[in-house]
C-alpha cells in the first residue's frame, strides 16, 4: 500500500492568497475565512458593497465582478468606462431614477456617498469606501444617493460603472452638487 502525502503551505503574491502543494503542480486558490461565500455589506440603506474574491495561480488570478445571481443589478442599462488622473476629485452627482454599480479595475479611490433620499432612514448619512485594485469591490449606488470619487495615489483610476438605464442626452438623469457642499460637509484633504 502506497500511501500519499503532501504539505501544504499558504502564500501570499499580489494580494492573493495561494494554496501551494509539494506534489507536482497542484495549486488551487485560497477560499477566504468565510468559505469562499460572497460577502455584502450595507451602511446606507439600499448601497450594497460585495468583496470581490480573486482566484489566484502562478498565472496570475481571475475576479467575477457581476453575476446574474447577485441580484444587484435590477435591469440592465448601459456600461461605461472612464480613465480619470491621480489626485482628481469626481463629485458629486446623483440619479433620480437608475442606479449605478461601481467597479475600479484600475487605480485606488476614495468613493464618498451621501444619502439624498426623503424617505430613507439613512438620510444624510455618509458613507466612505476605499476601493480599487488592492481592494476589489462591487458597490451598488440607489437612485437618490449622492456620490463622488477621489483618486488616489499616483496611478489613474479606471472606473467601470454599469447602470440600471442608458444616458438619455435629451433628458439625462443626473443631477450635480459641488464637491464642497456645506450640506454634505465631506473634508476631502481628511476624508471625514
Amino acid at each position: 500500500m502506497l500511501l500519499a502525502c503532501s504539505l501544504w503551505f499558504i502564500r501570499v503574491v499580489n494580494g492573493c492568497r495561494m494554496i501551494a502543494g509539494t506534489r507536482g503542480d497542484e495549486r488551487r486558490s485560497a477560499v477566504d475565512e468565510d468559505g469562499g461565500e460572497r460577502r455584502m455589506k450595507e451602511t446606507i440603506h439600499g448601497v450594497v458593497v460585495k468583496d470581490l474574491v480573486r482566484h489566484c495561480d502562478e498565472r496570475g488570478y481571475l475576479l467575477e465582478v457581476l453575476r446574474d445571481d447577485d441580484g444587484l443589478l435590477s435591469r440592465f442599462g448601459q456600461s461605461t468606462y472612464t480613465l480619470t488622473y491621480p489626485g482628481v476629485i469626481k463629485a458629486f452627482h446623483w440619479h433620480r431614477h437608475q442606479d449605478d454599480l461601481w467597479f475600479i479595475a484600475q487605480g485606488e479611490a476614495r468613493v464618498v456617498l451621501y444619502d439624498l433620499r426623503e424617505d430613507s432612514p439613512t438620510r444624510g448619512v455618509t458613507q466612505v469606501i476605499y476601493a480599487g485594485e488592492h481592494r476589489p469591490l462591487l458597490i451598488l449606488i440607489p437612485a437618490g444617493v449622492a456620490h463622488g470619487y477621489q483618486v488616489l495615489g499616483n496611478k489613474p483610476l479606471g472606473l467601470f460603472y454599469h447602470t440600471t438605464r442608458s444616458y438619455d442626452p435629451a433628458n439625462p438623469d443626473e443631477e450635480r452638487i459641488p464637491y464642497d457642499d456645506p450640506s454634505i460637509g465631506f473634508d476631502w484633504e481628511s476624508g471625514r
